[in-house]
C-alpha cells in the first residue's frame, strides 16, 4: 500500500533535502554563462552611468537662469560650442551661457538641466530657451541607474540576456555559476520494446518524451536505458547511473503490483525513500529518494502520468539543487465546455485544449494515463483540488501551460 502524500508535501521534501544535495560551481565568462544559475550574490563594482549624461538632444543650462522662460518670453543664452560623443565636456557653463549636448553626452560643469532642442531656437551665436526646466530635468545623474554595491543578482537566479547587459555595464567579465544538472533516465518493463511491438508489448515512449523534456530544461542526459523487470539488472543499472550524475529518473516499476520493485531496490542500495505515492491524478506511484547527495525520482510508467509529474516536480528539483525559483508563465483563463470530474482525496490535473473563441473555451481531453495523443494535443491542464468533486460546464478555469 502506498503512503500517499500531497504535491505540496513533495515540494517540502525536495526543499528540505536540497540542503544535502551537491552540485559543483564553475567560473565562466558572462557571455558563456547565459542560461546558467548564479552560485553567489553579485553586486555592482562600478556606478552606472559613471558620469552625468544627457537624456535628450538639447542644451545644457543652469535651471535657475531659465526659470521664467516661455514661448512668449524666451531667455537668450550664449552658445559656447558642443559636447562630442565619447568625450568629456571641454567647457562648463554659467547663468548666461549654454552648450549643446547630444543624447548620452557628458553634462558640462555648472549645468543642472537639459532643455530639448525642440524647445529652443538658434539665432546667430545665441540660443533662445523657450521653456523653463526643473532641476536635473533630462539629466541622468552619476550612479542613477546602478550604484557601487547594488545587488544585481541573487544567488539562485538565472542569467538571462537582460542580466548579461547589466553585468557588462558594470564591468563584470566572469561569474560563478552552478554546473548543469546531469541525469540518467531508466525505463523499466518487460512490455517495453524499441521496435515494432507484438501483442502485449508497447513501444518505448517515456525514454524519448522525458529525455526531450529534460534536455529542453538544460539537463545533460548522460544515459538512457530501457531494461526488463529484473531486480538484479535494475540494481546494477541504477548503481552505475548514480556514479556520474546528480539525478536519476526511473520510469515504471513503482506502483503496488507484483513486479513493481523500485522502492525495494532503492532501499537495498542504501537510498532513503522520502515519498512513495502522490495524492495526484495522474501520478500516484511517484517516488522521491536520496543517496549520497544525489536525487532519485521514480515516475509512473504511463506516458501522460510520467510527463505531468515531471512537469510538476522539475521546478522544485531545480530549486533543490541551485535555489532557482522558476517563474511560470501566467495561466490562460477560459470557460469549460463540459463537466469535469475530480478524484476524491487526490488533486486532479486534467489536460485540456484551448478553442479560440470569445470567451476562450476550454475543452477537456479525456483519456487514460497511458494515452499519448491527448498529451500531444494538450495546450495545458486545469487543476481540480482534492476536496472538490469536479468542475461544472460553464465554469471559468485557469489553464496552466505544459511547455518545458
Amino acid at each position: 500500500m502506498l503512503e500517499v502524500k500531497t504535491i505540496e508535501d513533495a515540494y517540502d521534501i525536495l526543499k528540505e533535502e536540497g540542503k544535502n544535495l551537491h552540485i559543483k560551481t564553475k567560473r565562466l565568462s558572462v557571455e558563456d554563462a547565459l542560461g546558467r544559475v548564479v552560485a553567489s550574490d553579485v553586486t555592482a563594482q562600478e556606478e552606472v552611468p559613471h558620469f552625468p549624461r544627457s537624456a535628450v538632444d538639447g542644451y545644457a543650462v543652469d535651471h535657475r537662469s531659465v526659470a521664467l522662460a516661455s514661448e512668449s518670453a524666451p531667455v537668450p543664452l550664449k552658445c559656447r560650442g558642443a559636447v562630442k560623443m565619447g568625450k568629456a565636456a571641454a567647457r562648463g557653463i554659467s547663468s548666461d551661457t549654454t552648450v549643446y549636448v547630444p543624447t548620452g553626452g557628458h553634462i558640462p560643469k555648472g549645468a543642472s538641466a537639459m532643455v530639448m532642442i525642440e524647445d529652443t531656437e538658434e539665432i546667430g551665436e545665441e540660443i533662445l530657451i523657450k521653456r523653463a526646466a526643473s532641476k536635473w530635468e533630462n539629466i541622468q545623474k552619476k550612479g542613477s541607474d546602478m550604484r557601487q554595491g547594488d545587488l544585481l543578482l541573487n544567488k539562485g537566479e538565472k542569467i538571462t540576456s537582460r542580466t548579461v547587459g547589466a553585468l557588462k555595464a558594470v564591468g563584470i567579465g566572469a561569474i560563478d555559476v552552478y554546473e548543469p544538472l546531469s541525469a540518467a533516465l531508466i525505463s523499466t518493463g518487460d512490455e517495453i520494446v524499441t521496435d515494432k511491438p507484438a501483442i502485449g508489448e508497447v513501444r518505448d515512449i517515456n525514454t524519448f518524451s522525458l529525455s526531450a523534456s529534460l534536455k529542453k530544461r538544460g539537463v545533460i542526459l548522460t544515459d538512457r536505458a530501457v531494461i526488463k523487470d529484473d531486480p538484479l539488472v535494475f540494481k546494477e543499472t541504477i548503481t552505475n547511473a548514480l556514479m556520474g550524475n546528480h539525478l536519476v529518473f526511473i520510469s515504471g516499476g513503482s506502483s503496488v503490483g507484483e513486479e513493481d520493485y523500485t522502492r525495494r531496490v532503492l532501499e537495498d542500495i542504501g537510498a532513503t525513500v522520502h515519498l512513495h505515492g502522490l495524492a495526484l491524478k495522474p501520478g500516484k506511484p511517484t517516488i522521491i529518494a536520496t543517496k549520497e547527495k544525489k536525487l532519485l525520482i521514480g515516475l509512473p510508467g504511463h506516458p501522460m502520468s510520467a510527463y505531468v509529474v515531471l512537469h510538476l516536480l522539475f521546478p522544485a528539483i531545480m530549486e533543490a539543487f541551485t535555489g532557482l525559483k522558476e517563474r511560470s508563465a501566467p495561466p490562460h483563463e477560459g470557460v469549460l465546455e463540459t463537466n469535469v470530474q475530480g478524484a476524491p482525496g487526490r488533486t486532479t490535473c486534467q489536460v485540456v485544449e484551448l478553442v479560440d473563441d470569445d470567451p476562450l473555451r476550454v475543452r477537456p481531453l479525456f483519456a487514460k494515463s497511458g494515452a499519448i495523443n491527448a498529451l500531444n494535443r494538450a495546450d495545458g491542464y486545469i487543476v481540480i483540488p482534492a476536496a472538490t468533486e469536479g468542475f461544472a460546464k460553464g465554469r471559468r478555469v485557469k489553464v496552466y501551460g505544459l511547455e518545458d
